[in-house]
């Protein structure tokens, strides 16, 4: 008897079983050790193949006074933004929920992005376009969006700082936002951490600040990066 012929009578031996594979994109395939053959689950694409969470993120995390930072979620919630005294939207990337889509299409372009006030409640509405990839520039984007949080807080308000999930995109915002204020101050900006209160702080320091009021954050590796290059920018331009 050959090797191959000698394989193929022990495979005949073995156990006959079938396998069920489901790939990240939810679908499902039977594998059959018998017949060596792969046939799609017709009870398929019930399941992404991970646990989904479908509870809404309706945190507003205050990372410093009246500065507030968190997920898409929260400006579907008209009430919570309310109750919280936001005054001011910073949707980041993603387009707010809590607006009615005439509304959308009637907004004004204001420095690269958009802007209107909300005819139910007052809030002031700014949506800046802006892609959750390493190589988008975060640098080039910033001149749009400090200008919109100085704008609430130098006028008492509440700014909300959001993108979709508020781990990416806004936190680098209101990182980059933080470390400039640290550096060159304004009355309205009220940042201090630990004991470096009137002090200015580093990346790091920022960091740990916003991951005390919202954990979950974590800028793409070249948003980082191009926060440390801002950073020793900043240091450089105060020496200056």
């Amino acid at each position: 008897m050959s090797f191959l012929k000698d394989i193929s009578a022990r495979k005949e031996k073995l156990r006959h079983c079938q396998t069920v594979v489901t790939n990240s994109l939810g679908e499902s395939f039977i594998e059959d050790s018998k017949k060596g053959s792969v046939t799609k689950f017709s009870g398929s694409n019930r399941s992404p193949g991970y646990v989904v969470d479908t509870k809404p993120d309706l945190q507003l995390a205050e990372v410093i006074p009246g500065l507030y930072l968190g997920s898409q979620d929260p400006t579907g919630d008209k009430e919570l933004l309310q109750a919280n005294g936001i005054t001011h939207v910073l949707s980041f990337g993603v387009k707010p929920l809590n607006v009615p889509e005439n509304m959308l299409e009637k907004m004004c372009g204001v420095q690269g992005g958009y802007s209107f006030v909300h005819p139910q409640n007052g809030i002031i509405f700014v949506y800046i376009p802006f892609l959750d990839i390493p190589e988008a520039s975060l640098i080039e984007v910033l001149p749009k969006c400090f200008p919109v949080i100085d704008s609430a807080l130098s006028t008492s308000g509440k700014i909300f700082v959001h993108c979709n999930a508020g781990v990416s995109r806004s936190p680098s915002v209101v990182l980059a936002y933080i470390l400039y204020r640290s550096h060159f101050r304004k009355p309205w900006a009220s940042i201090s951490y630990k004991e470096k209160c009137g002090k200015p702080l580093s990346l790091l320091d920022a960091l740990e600040l916003l991951r005390t009021q919202r954990q979950c954050i974590k800028p793409n590796p070249g948003f980082l990066d191009q926060l440390r290059q801002y950073e020793c920018q900043i240091i450089q331009d105060k020496s200056d």
